[in-house]
This record gives structure tokens, sequence and C-alpha cells, in this order.
């Protein structure tokens, strides 16, 4: 995949990572503002590494208010609803699984060749966020961000209902914005 960033969304998205991105990527959701809401990366980074999340949330706001979320344990929460919950486990399952099959449509034989054989059948197999196990959450930001594309993983539906009520505080326009 090739860069496929305007100049506002490059500066954008490096303030927002606070570094050069390590993969070519392009925006594939935009906030009410217009501002880069989700960015889409390649799977291989510039050295031709694995790069495990296809998608990556860059709205400042969303990034501070679902790290609050995380710090506080919202992921062994969510863990134990859906381990309690076998139609929640199912869907994060399939979810899972719709993700790695969508990720391996950008996978090519070009990848391929620089990937030893190990390190390609992982990268096709990796869920959401990089995670082997699909049963458990790795990255709230990384489900999160794949639910705002495709509308289909429990865990953005969970996270929604928590984010939803709340409205931007234009953190966008503020200078300095870093993720974690």
């Amino acid at each position: 995949m090739k860069n496929q960033l305007n100049s506002f969304e490059s500066k954008f998205v490096m303030r927002i990572l606070d570094r050069t991105p390590k993969t070519s990527l392009r925006v594939v959701r935009k906030c009410e503002s217009g501002y880069p809401q989700v960015i889409m990366n390649d799977l291989l980074d510039m050295d031709n590494k694995p790069f495990p999340t296809l998608y990556w949330l860059t709205c400042p706001y969303l990034i501070k208010r679902i790290s609050r979320l995380e710090s506080d344990g919202m992921i062994k929460e969510i863990e134990e609803r859906i381990k309690s919950n076998s139609e929640l486990k199912e869907e994060l399952m399939e979810a899972q699984r719709e993700y790695a099959t969508f990720k391996n449509r950008f996978l090519s034989d070009r990848n391929k060749g620089n990937l030893s054989n190990k390190a390609w059948e992982e990268l096709k197999n990796r869920g959401i966020a990089g995670t082997g196990t699909y049963t458990s959450i790795k990255c709230l930001h990384a489900h999160y961000a794949y639910y705002l594309v495709v509308k289909k993983n429990p865990v953005g539906t969970i996270m929604d209902s928590y984010l939803k009520s709340e409205k931007c505080k234009n953190e966008c326009e503020k200078p300095n914005n870093s993720s974690s």
C-alpha cells in the first residue's frame, strides 16, 4: 500500500503519533470535524517487519478516554463479560476471524517474500491488535478503531456504550497532542 495522505492529514497523523509513521497508511474514517479518526496501516513496516495493527485510532480525545478506561481495568471487565456470555464470545471470535480474513487480502506474494514462513503464518493468523488468541483483548484502542470502521465487534460495541454519550473536546485543534 502506498501512503494516501494529503499534507494536512500527514502533519496531523505525525503530530498525534509524535513520530514519522513506520508504515504506509491511509485515512479510513474522519470525525465530524474532518480530522483523521482512524488510519489503516500497511502490514509491513518500512523495514519489511510485520506490523500487527491494521487500524489505528488517531483521535486524541478517544485515545485519552480509552487509555483511562484501560487504566481503570476495562480490558479485564470486558474479558470477564465475554467469558461468561457464550454469544458475546462467539461474536468476538467471529470479529477476530473477519479481521484476519480482511487483513489477509492485503498480504501479497511481495510481502511473503520478505518474511520467514513462520512470520508469514503468524501474521496471517493474528487478530485485532496482533492477538493470537481470539477470545482475549490486547488493546481497546485497536478494537474501537476496528469497530468505528466496520461496526461489527462486540468489544467496540461495549466501548461505544461508554463513549458515545461524551462529546469530543476539540483536542485535535490543540497543539502537541500525542497518543499513548
